[in-house]
């Protein structure tokens, strides 16, 4: 039998212990080391059977009348509930036959304290382990702050960026975007196609109905545009009623054709407005990269804007390939 008033001392200060008899069978068990246990009730089995002592050149070898070598520290891990190793020490219980094995967690005090949500109470006062907690959650507050505010920074950081590639009255690309997007098409040696559009009569607009109209007429525009393109074709607005699309893996001269008039055609649906309806148009010019034997992007913008300038001359509401 174990004297209470003897043990009660010693669970105060070490709360991770158990007292074995010279047989090796287990007759009391520490409050916390009862709670790794996870429920598991040891109290009268052979110490063997629940603790492994780890033959790792660490330790030095028990007899087989001696459980475990006393006055030397050991290594061991528990055969139910916490798994980690403990690092621990076993003397003679003074005034008794018994002796004491006293526990700690080492470095796997974090791993026990998450798993078995171990608070203060389930350590000595003097344990240093309580200040180590304090300084680990404190690091922990100041990471997941830190990790937080990193996450913040790099979310504004894309919005910034986000926000300087976009057109902010239409949400299309800009031509900051419009450069970037050409120079990696360039990189990678990709055929496109580049459209320049212009709207006809947009001036008409803003003289007769305002800037608000206007605007409304480049909202609506930028509908056109975008339901008009392919998943990775581009649209980009580069001036007040100017319009860049780009169409990757697409050089069929005819069927580029075919798309500007396609898109004209919607422009020249009435857009309505305050109870009026506004009427635009849209000329275009093409130009695709087989025409260059070194893709110079400023050439081909200049060409695909002579071909949008041959547009207007003959009438507006049309489409012109570059002709080398």
């Amino acid at each position: 039998m174990i004297d209470e008033d003897r043990i009660e001392p010693i669970d105060c200060f070490m709360p991770i212990n158990l007292v074995y008899n010279k047989e090796g069978m287990i007759l009391h068990v520490g409050p916390t080391l009862a709670k790794i246990l996870d429920g598991h009730n040891i109290v009268g089995k052979p110490l063997k059977e629940v603790l492994t002592v780890l033959d790792d050149g660490r330790n030095k070898k028990a007899s087989k009348d001696e459980p475990i070598v006393l006055g030397t520290p050991l290594f061991a891990h528990l055969n139910q509930g916490f798994s980690a190793q403990l690092k621990g020490l076993a003397k003679p219980l003074p005034g008794t036959p018994h002796y004491l094995l006293s526990l700690s967690f080492g470095l796997s005090i974090i791993e026990a304290v998450a798993q078995y949500k171990l608070t203060a109470s389930d350590f000595a006062v003097t344990d240093l382990a309580i200040e180590l907690l304090y300084l680990f959650e404190a690091k922990s507050a100041v990471l997941e702050e830190t990790k937080q505010l990193t996450q913040r920074l790099h979310g504004a950081k894309l919005q910034a960026e986000e926000q300087s590639f976009t057109d902010a009255l239409t949400g299309l690309k800009n031509r900051r975007a419009l450069q970037s997007f050409l120079e990696n098409l360039v990189k990678a040696r990709d055929d496109f196609a580049l459209m320049q559009l212009d709207l006809d009569y947009f001036k008409n607009i803003n003289d007769q109905f305002g800037h608000a109209a206007g605007d409304f007429v480049l909202e609506k525009v930028s509908t056109i545009l975008e339901n008009s393109a392919r998943k990775n074709d581009f649209v980009a607005r580069v001036g007040g009623d100017e319009f860049i699309l780009i169409f990757p893996s697409f050089i069929d001269k005819i069927k580029l054709i075919q798309k500007a008039r396609d898109i004209i055609r919607e422009l020249e649906v009435p857009i309505p407005f305050e109870g009026n309806n506004l009427s635009i148009s849209g000329s275009a010019g093409i130009t695709t990269t087989i025409f260059y034997d070194t893709v110079d992007m400023e050439k081909m913008m200049k060409d695909a804007d002579s071909a949008l300038y041959l547009s207007k001359e003959q009438g507006r509401g049309r489409a012109n390939f570059y002709e080398p």
